[in-house]
């Protein structure tokens, strides 16, 4: 099973699947806007070829939904890297007909987006739909998508839409993911236990027993206690890369902002991950939400001075020098 909602089943295809399956991509009515009706030697070769996607992706792919009063197969499910969109995830749904009207394409949707965004922690995803598709682009806008330009296909002229993940942030290559308490919680465990969960690349993480208890004593009680989502100003922030889902980088602030509107920020890059730029470009990310917040006037970065490495990264984000204290120098950007 890949996730469930109140009244459906979402789980990956079988071979068990083929009649089904077949009905389903044979159907006029509901390959309509999706693509030409497979004989009976196509489904079988479509359907091979989503089984063995699994294996490589096991976490993506085109599913069965199937209702769970009558354990039906009523229609599919898709989430998965697009072929059409370099660099997007593409989800998309379809159901036979007698199933349309009654909430479904929405319940599924809610819940492929729940998946997507607190499971996978992907920042965005694109929906792609015929302009005809008019019943298909209303349930994307009533579930929070928003209508972006249109995408040419050949000869087609398709309508796109997006759907962001308002909790993570995202650049060209990354993703930043700002730890909830039970999140940070599975994080200090280390060995790959909160990997394996949200379903990233494994490395064999550890975590000092210094750094968990300072996040325990101080850090954790802190997050409890802050209001809203000021909880942000405490946690830690991963940096995963989008192409292999690793977790490349960690940053976070040292508390939230002072009187006078000042964060200090910290940083580090896995150490097998470093001199590819990705803690520059990270640190530019949060920059650019920290420009969002309006408790936020400036950012501070404390590097030591023989470090070029994180000087470099504060360079280019145009950090400006202006303390200096025995080894350790002190940066500043305006952020308003």
């Amino acid at each position: 099973m890949i996730f469930e909602t109140s009244r459906l089943l979402v789980r990956q295809l079988t071979r068990d699947d083929l009649e089904e399956f077949y009905q389903f991509n044979s159907n006029e009515q509901v390959m309509r806007y999706i693509r030409p009706p497979q004989d009976w030697d196509q489904a079988y070769d479509f359907l091979q070829q989503n089984i063995q996607y699994y294996q490589g992706f096991p976490q993506f792919g085109r599913w069965a939904v199937i209702e769970k009063t009558s354990s039906r197969f009523i229609g599919s499910f898709m989430l998965k890297p697009s072929e059409k969109l370099e660099g997007s995830v593409e989800i998309g749904y379809a159901f036979f007909s007698e199933y349309w009207g009654r909430g479904f394409a929405v319940e599924v949707l809610t819940g492929g987006l729940q998946y997507a965004f607190e499971r996978l922690l992907i920042a965005s995803v694109v929906a792609i739909t015929h302009p005809d598709n008019v019943a298909s682009q209303k349930v994307l806008l009533k579930c929070g998508f928003e209508r972006m330009s249109d995408y040419a296909e050949e000869k087609n002229v398709l309508r796109r839409f997006t759907r962001i993940n308002a909790s993570l942030l995202e650049t060209d290559r990354l993703v930043l993911v700002p730890l909830s308490v039970p999140q940070l919680a599975l994080y200090l465990e280390g060995g790959d236990k909160f990997e394996k969960q949200w379903a990233l690349g494994q490395n064999q993480r550890t975590v000092s027993p210094q750094v968990r208890d300072m996040v325990n004593l101080i850090a954790l009680p802190k997050m409890k206690r802050s209001k809203l989502d000021n909880y942000l100003f405490h946690t830690f922030w991963l940096v995963i890369e989008k192409s292999s889902r690793q977790i490349v980088a960690e940053l976070g602030f040292k508390g939230p902002p002072d009187k006078s509107g000042e964060i200090e920020i910290g940083y580090g890059t896995m150490p097998s991950r470093r001199g590819q730029g990705f803690m520059t470009e990270a640190v530019g990310a949060i920059i650019q939400w920290a420009r969002s917040r309006p408790e936020v006037y400036f950012i501070l970065a404390e590097t030591e001075e023989n470090n070029r490495a994180s000087i470099r990264v504060v360079e280019k984000n145009r950090f400006q020098p202006f303390f200096k204290k025995g080894h350790m120098l002190w940066w500043k950007i305006a952020v308003k």
